[in-house]
C-alpha cells in the first residue's frame, strides 16, 4: 500500500514538473504572465413607446424613450447616431460611453397621413463609431392600424425575428433575391453553420451569407446553380423557393411518400419545371403557396411581402408537427 502511494505521488510530481517546464523556461524561472483579454465596448439599443399605439391617428404624437447601454468591458467613444423617424439634434453624437454606463433620451414623432395610409410604422436607430463602423441597431414596429396592408402582421413577426436591421431594408415591391431567401430561412430555422462546409465562388467566405449557404448545402436545402455559383443577387423564383422549403421539410421527415400525383387547378401549372414539380404540389396542397391573381407564376419572382407570407405559412406548418 505504501509503495502504491509513493508511486502515485512521484507520478503527480512528474506531471506537475512537465506542465510547469514551458512556463519556467519562458520566464527564466518565473511563471509566464497570462495577458488579460483586451477590453472592448459593446453597444445595446433599447426603446420604449409611451403612447397607446392602438389608438392613434394622423396628427397624434408618438412618445419615444431610447436607451443606449455599453454592456462591454471597455469604453465606447465618438458614437454617431442616425434615426429614420426622430430628429436627433444634440443627441446625434455621444462623445463617450463608459463600460456599464447608459444614456437615455426622449423624443416625439407626429404621425402623418402617409403613416396611416401605410398602416404601419417602423422605427430604427443606428449607431456607428467615428470611422463609420456599425455598432448596433435598435427599434421596433410602432403600430399596425386596422387599415394596414394584408401582409402587416407577417411584417411584424419577421421584424421581431430578424431584427431592426432587416426592417430597414424592407420595401413593399422589392423582389427577394436568392441570397435574401436562404439567409432568412437560415435565421428562421435557428440554423448553425458550425462544422459545416460548402462554398460558392460568388459568396464571400466568412460572411453570414456564406454560413447560410453552407447550412443549406449540409441540410440538402440547396445545391447552388450547378456551376459552383449560388447567384445570391438574382431574384429567387417561386418554384426555387418551393424546392428549398420542401427539401428542408424533407430533412424533418415531412413531404410525400409513395404516390402523390394530382392535377393543379391553375392555368399556368404546366410552366412548373420538372425538378420543382413535386415541391410545388406539396406547397400548394399544404396551402403554403396559394398563387396570385395570375396563377402560380412558378418562374416569376416574389416581392418581399409575398415571400415572407410564404415563409410565415411554412413556419406555422412546421410548428404544427
Amino acid at each position: 500500500m505504501k509503495y502504491r502511494k509513493s508511486l502515485t505521488l512521484l507520478l503527480l510530481l512528474a506531471l506537475a514538473l512537465t506542465l510547469a517546464a514551458p512556463a519556467l523556461a519562458a520566464g527564466e524561472g518565473e511563471a509566464a504572465a497570462v495577458e488579460p483579454a483586451p477590453e472592448a465596448g459593446e453597444l445595446e439599443i433599447t426603446g420604449e413607446i409611451g403612447t397607446d399605439a392602438e389608438a392613434v391617428g394622423a396628427g397624434d404624437v408618438i412618445h419615444f424613450t431610447v436607451t443606449l447601454s455599453n454592456t462591454g468591458t471597455g469604453d465606447l467613444e465618438d458614437i454617431r447616431l442616425t434615426d429614420n423617424l426622430l430628429e436627433m439634434g444634440e443627441n446625434a453624437q455621444i462623445g463617450k460611453l463608459a463600460a456599464g454606463e447608459s444614456v437615455s433620451f426622449c423624443a416625439d414623432y407626429f404621425l402623418t397621413p402617409e403613416d396611416m395610409d401605410a398602416g404601419n410604422l417602423i422605427h430604427y436607430l443606428s449607431a456607428a463609431d467615428g470611422d463609420g463602423t456599425p455598432l448596433a441597431v435598435g427599434g421596433g414596429i410602432v403600430f399596425i392600424a386596422e387599415t394596414a396592408p394584408w401582409y402587416a402582421q407577417t411584417l411584424m413577426r419577421f421584424f421581431r425575428v430578424l431584427g431592426p436591421e432587416w426592417g430597414r431594408h424592407f420595401e413593399e415591391r422589392k423582389p427577394v433575391t436568392r441570397g435574401d431567401f436562404i439567409r432568412t430561412l437560415y435565421i428562421l430555422t435557428g440554423g448553425s453553420a458550425d462544422g459545416e462546409t460548402g462554398s460558392f465562388s460568388d459568396i464571400s467566405a466568412g460572411s453570414e451569407l456564406a454560413d447560410a449557404a453552407a447550412w443549406g448545402v449540409a441540410h440538402g436545402v440547396t445545391e447552388g446553380c450547378g456551376d459552383g455559383t449560388f447567384r445570391p443577387g438574382e431574384p429567387v423564383t417561386r418554384e426555387q423557393m418551393a424546392v428549398m422549403l420542401y427539401r428542408y421539410a424533407q430533412s424533418l421527415d415531412m413531404g410525400y411518400t409513395g404516390l402523390w400525383m394530382f392535377p393543379l387547378e391553375y392555368p399556368d401549372a404546366a410552366q412548373i419545371s420538372d425538378w420543382a414539380d413535386e415541391a410545388m404540389h406539396w406547397m400548394v396542397q399544404n396551402r403554403i403557396i396559394m398563387g396570385t391573381t395570375e396563377g402560380l407564376e412558378p418562374r416569376s419572382g416574389a416581392t418581399m411581402p409575398q415571400c415572407y407570407a410564404i415563409l410565415d405559412r411554412f413556419a406555422d406548418l412546421l410548428a404544427e408537427q
